[in-house]
């Protein structure tokens, strides 16, 4: 296991070039749209918050399309499958926001207030686990916290009596992902493969055939392999929509760029559909 950091031994994308290459592909084009956004005068307060939402998520994307295709050449497919989940995660989150911007923007951006007040109670209602001098600096923010706080409830959703509907304590879009993958229709994305991919990242006794063969009693790390054809096709498929929704949200004319990794993507998966 000498300089393992470096190689495994494996290398995948010998054995499955044509999803490499449309990676390849697809990463070409997503420096495009980044170069292209480069270029722009970006700056507040010019720049609409959706805007800065979903650029910096495609930077994100970006690294965890990336981390996908490298693990996945590499054979560690468990680890792929957790950063294709995060891909998923992360569409659906933008798809949701992207439907009805205007009003979601601020639900999102406004969710930050509420999660540093999750972690500030947390840490005040333990103060066992932390120094006094830090409980005594978050309480000292708290009042800033809950001032902002109450500028997000009135982005939160309620009925005609003025009730709040949905957990916005909970969830930025006070709805859980499902709900948002179902009001997007990504109903197929969020069911499957995302709550497959959640055996890799928990301690499930489901996982144990990834690692352990019962009529060998072997272990190893390459049980997984024979997945790698259909984690990279989702994290294609994400990719590819969260690089058309920054497109479109930007006003690039890259319509006829997508529809060829499109067309060369739905011809590699009807290939796969075949195997």
């Amino acid at each position: 296991m000498e300089n393992c950091h470096r190689t495994l031994g494996w290398k995948k994308a010998e054995e499955f070039p044509k999803h490499f290459l449309l990676s390849d592909e697809l990463f070409k084009l997503a420096n495009i749209i980044l170069d292209n956004l480069g270029k722009r005068d970006l700056k507040l307060p010019g720049i609409p918050l959706y805007q800065i939402i979903l650029l910096y998520i495609y930077y994100k994307a970006s690294n965890s399309f990336l981390a996908t295709t490298v693990l996945c050449d590499r054979g560690l497919v468990g680890d792929a499958k957790t950063c294709c989940r995060k891909l998923i995660e992360m569409l659906i989150n933008m798809k949701y926001l992207m439907d009805d911007k205007d009003k979601r923007q601020y639900q999102y951006f406004y969710h930050l207030p509420v999660a540093m007040d999750k972690d500030f109670r947390k840490v005040t209602e333990s103060p066992d686990l932390h120094s006094e001098s830090v409980t005594d600096t978050i309480r000292a923010m708290m009042t800033d916290v809950e001032d902002w706080l109450d500028k997000a409830k009135k982005y939160w959703d309620t009925d005609e009596n003025g009730k709040i509907t949905g957990d916005f304590r909970r969830n930025w879009s006070g709805k859980n992902l499902a709900e948002m993958a179902k009001d997007c229709g990504m109903k197929y994305a969020y069911v499957n493969p995302y709550l497959l991919y959640c055996r890799s990242i928990h301690a499930s006794v489901d996982d144990m055939s990834n690692y352990f063969s019962f009529p060998d009693t072997a272990f190893g790390q390459h049980f997984e392999h024979d997945d790698i054809p259909s984690v990279m096709i989702e994290a294609i498929r994400a990719y590819w929509a969260l690089s058309a929704l920054v497109t479109e949200a930007f006003d690039m004319k890259l319509a006829g760029s997508l529809t060829q990794i499109m067309d060369r993507f739905r011809a590699l998966e009807r290939e796969l559909g075949k195997a």
